[in-house]
């Protein structure tokens, strides 16, 4: 008989990880539960264009995703993460706003598999939409701290930044791309494409 393995990237969690796992997203799920956040279950699979409306510019869309014509000649792809999932469900459903919601679940991503980073991972997370408040970034930083105390984290640091006013973010982005072109030589020819689109994303490159 054929001796089965997972795929390169993929792994099985066993006993008594799996346990560590469950324990991890109850302990997410008890902090942010209680400020108001319900659960969104939304599907491994998405039509492309939700997720290339991340952008063109990032290494997810252009180069890490699972996608594929499905028998039905729909192009569709693995979901790489679950933000634009959760816009999709928010644009299709339209719930009433402020729309509080967390998540968990597996993410794929075809890249060069390296010790503890794997193609199938697993993330859990929180999004508002429908609202503009800055208090619900403040809310949302403070969940996360304290959802690392309920983990037992305490040498956590946090540090904010912000980029600012939208002329502030304009008059940053305008000085990045100054300076990236002044050592084009230096990017990788994906860096200096992504260039082109969004400078901030340059930043982002795991290939300088």
């Amino acid at each position: 008989m054929p001796e089965f393995q997972t795929s390169p990237g993929m792994r099985d969690i066993l006993p008594p990880e799996s346990a560590r796992w469950r324990a991890f997203v109850a302990a997410f799920e008890a902090v942010v539960a209680r400020a108001g956040y319900g659960q969104v279950i939304s599907p491994l699979l998405e039509d492309l264009g939700v997720f290339q409306r991340i952008g063109d510019a990032t290494e997810v869309v252009s180069k890490e995703m699972y996608d594929f014509v499905d028998k039905g000649g729909r192009h569709i792809a693995l979901r790489p993460e679950l933000t634009a999932s959760v816009c999709r469900a928010f644009a299709q459903h339209r719930p009433p706003t402020p729309w509080k919601v967390w998540y968990h679940g597996s993410q794929f991503r075809y890249e060069k598999p390296q010790r503890g980073r794997y193609r199938q991972f697993d993330q859990v997370g929180i999004e508002v939409l429908g609202a503009d408040d800055a208090y619900l970034d403040v809310e949302i930083i403070a969940l996360g701290w304290e959802f690392f105390a309920a983990l037992g984290l305490a040498q956590v640091r946090l540090v904010l930044n912000s980029l600012g006013e939208p002329a502030d973010r304009a008059a940053y982005v305008a000085t990045l791309a100054s300076h990236f072109q002044k050592h084009l030589a230096e990017l990788s020819e994906e860096s200096r494409a992504t260039l082109q689109k969004n400078p901030l994303r340059v930043l982002d490159s795991k290939r300088a």
